[in-house]
């Protein structure tokens, strides 16, 4: 008797034979004579594994046998998969790391006590070939510029495999904005391309303390590498904007006057962009046009801006109250951010505002449900992601709560049709999470996110994804072990596989990747150690195609180093 069904789940199991009267049941465990039955324990009978003898890193596999009968009572059967993870009753696993790898399968009745275990198979594991982020190699960490000492680094690519970078360079009392490009991201070397505003007011060269810090200034790149930068300086807002066949414009200062460093940019193909930061009525954006020495009106977007949050004294990840992004082929401006409702006093709601370029700012849609302002702690924090194509997005937030209410949830969106609002953890301590979400061109989306453990005082990452098949994973993944979430940005590749990395004070940089089909790397450093205290800012950018680049700057007791920066390729 054969019962495939039996993997990875409890069987019950009891063969009854039909005997004859009086002296006919002869074998022994026969009941007493006259009982018309004997039941018969038959010896524990197991087959052996199958899988396929070489498997990739990241990927599913279902292994074949493990099919148990005979003994009695329940049969429980466990895999044993020989990379250190717990016994587990299913005959799926996805292992993280190459290597080789002993599978055994055991059964255990509940009756006799008899446990029957097959001999093992070997496994070879393979790194991934290239599939999105799998596969890929993080380069050895270089300097930007050996010469001068910088802060603030941002870098993004271009479809054509251009590099292009900002950041703050040293210039004694002040720093001003430097530029420079990769050509490739195989090449280790900048071409810097000079100093942004050329003369204009320096950027002071700030925050001389080594917790991670608000850069004052934003960069993105569209995918045919359009580049916009924006920076505050003195108490203007500025931005440059270059394109690959003129290189940089000419600095514009406008008359905006931002009340924090705290910037957002986008900018797409046709050099059309938009710029959003803080003021003290919250956050606004104004757009920027090709060919046009003038930003927009200013549009208000949320009634809150951002502070640092983290452990206690030192911030460490940013929690924004807004964010904004811009469709690649319309030019229509996507803003998010949290406003008072304006049917109900004293209640907040999350909404999105939208421009379009022959119309003009919509009214806006609400994104959350409508909720007492008090639902909103001071470390309200949202995140929003426009697909490259434009069809898919999705918002991210956190709100406080009690109990076991969640406090971190996501709504998605097809084509402007919102899908239902859903929960993304229970987090039974404070009330904020710091979710970031990334949403790619298949409608799938990946989140990483911030549970507060406050019996250390620190914060946990766990990281979700979500494919429209399958919806979002049951449970998220504890990412690490030892507490941080600090300086985090996450990333979502063309397969679904998501990309986040993190840095803490005094360590080093770490990178994971959550699969499409939900393995999880673990985190595995991709910088050097910083030295106690000397950790001060990073910041990653990605391609759908896995191809990321990750900047960072270091500030020590001796003061600024040369900003630093990884490539995956």
């Amino acid at each position: 008797m054969k019962f495939s069904s039996c993997v990875g789940v409890l069987c019950a199991l009891s063969l009854t034979a039909c005997g004859g009267g009086g002296s006919g049941g002869s074998d022994a465990g026969a009941t007493p004579a006259g009982s018309g039955a004997a039941t018969v324990v038959m010896p524990l009978q197991l087959s052996d594994p199958t899988a396929p003898t070489t498997v990739e890193t990241g990927t599913s596999i279902q292994f074949g046998g493990g099919q148990c009968t005979g003994g009695s009572g329940v049969l429980t059967v466990s895999w044993s998969f020989g990379d250190g993870t717990k016994l587990s009753n299913t005959n799926a696993h996805i292992y993280a790391s190459p290597g080789q790898y002993s599978v055994s399968v055991s059964c255990t009745d509940s009756g006799t006590k008899q446990t029957l275990s097959t001999l093992p198979i070997t496994v070879t594991v393979t790194p991934l070939t290239p599939h999105g982020f799998l596969g890929r190699a993080w380069s050895t960490y270089q300097t930007v510029d050996t010469h001068n000492t910088s802060i603030y680094p941002l870098g993004g690519l271009a479809t054509d495999g251009k590099v292009y970078g900002a950041w703050l360079q040293n210039l004694g009392s002040g720093s001003g904005v430097a530029s420079g490009r990769l050509d490739s991201v195989t090449e280790k070397a900048w071409t810097l391309e000079g100093l942004i505003p050329f003369g204009g007011t320096p950027v002071t060269f700030n925050n001389l303390v080594s917790s991670p810090r608000i850069g004052p200034l934003d960069l993105a790149v569209s995918p045919q590498g359009k580049v916009l930068v924006a920076w505050v300086a003195g108490s203007s807002l500025w931005y440059a904007l270059r394109t690959p066949e003129g290189g940089w414009s000419l600095p514009i200062q406008t008359a905006v006057s931002p009340s924090s460093a705290t910037i957002k940019v986008a900018v797409n193909d046709a050099g059309d962009g938009a710029i959003a930061y803080c003021t003290a009525g919250g956050a606004q954006v104004v757009k920027v046009t090709r060919g046009s020495m003038v930003v927009s009106v200013p549009q208000q977007i949320s009634a809150r801006c951002s502070s640092m949050v983290g452990y206690t004294g030192a911030g460490l990840q940013l929690a924004r109250g807004f964010d904004v992004a811009i469709d690649n082929a319309s030019s229509a401006i996507h803003a998010v951010g949290l406003m008072p409702s304006p049917s109900e006093v004293g209640k907040s709601q999350v909404v999105m505002f939208r421009h379009l370029p022959d119309s003009g700012w919509a009214a806006p849609e609400p994104v959350s449900a409508v909720l007492p302002t008090t639902s909103f702690g001071s470390t309200f924090s949202l995140s929003y992601s426009l697909a490259p194509a434009g069809q898919y997005a999705g918002v991210a937030w956190s709100q406080s709560g009690d109990g076991s209410l969640s406090n971190a949830y996501a709504r998605l969106s097809d084509g402007g049709t919102w899908s239902a609002i859903t929960a993304l953890q229970t987090n039974n301590s404070l009330a904020y999470a710091l979710p970031l979400i990334a949403v790619n061109d298949d409608g799938k989306a990946f989140v990483a996110m911030a549970m507060d453990d406050k019996t250390r005082l620190s914060y946990f990452m766990y990281v979700s994804n979500y494919s429209p098949a399958a919806g979002w994973m049951a449970s998220p993944v504890k990412a690490n072990t030892w507490g941080g979430f600090a300086a985090v940005d996450v990333a979502i590749d063309q397969f679904g596989n998501g990309l986040v990395t993190h840095c803490d004070i005094g360590v080093d940089t770490v990178a994971g990747t959550l699969s499409a089909a939900g393995g999880w790397s673990g985190l595995k450093a991709i910088t050097p150690l910083y030295g106690n205290g000397s950790f001060h800012y990073q910041a990653m950018r990605a391609l759908p195609d896995g191809r990321a680049i990750l900047m960072t700057s270091v500030y020590a007791s001796t003061g600024f180093a040369s900003s630093g920066f990884v490539l995956l390729q």
